[in-house]
């Protein structure tokens, strides 16, 4: 909506076909971001990377796994 201000748009649907075609998935890293725990960040980090679902199995194989030193080996 601030993005639409700045821009003088009233058709926000308008504004996103336009010019802000971000991923769903993207926007949810950038809300992830915003805040500052580690474990948002990291999620963050993981999503704009890998992207939702492979995030997903990533944490899920992290969490299957018994001891997290043999991750960094």
């Amino acid at each position: 909506m601030e993005l639409r201000r700045l821009t003088g748009h009233k058709n926000v649907e308008v504004l996103d076909k336009r010019y802000y075609g971000v991923q769903v998935e993207e926007l949810v890293a950038l809300l992830l971001a915003s805040s500052g725990s580690v474990k948002h960040r990291g999620l963050a980090a993981l999503t704009k990377v890998l992207g939702l679902e492979d995030a997903k199995k990533f944490l899920k194989e992290v969490q299957e796994t018994k001891n997290l030193d043999d991750l960094f080996k």
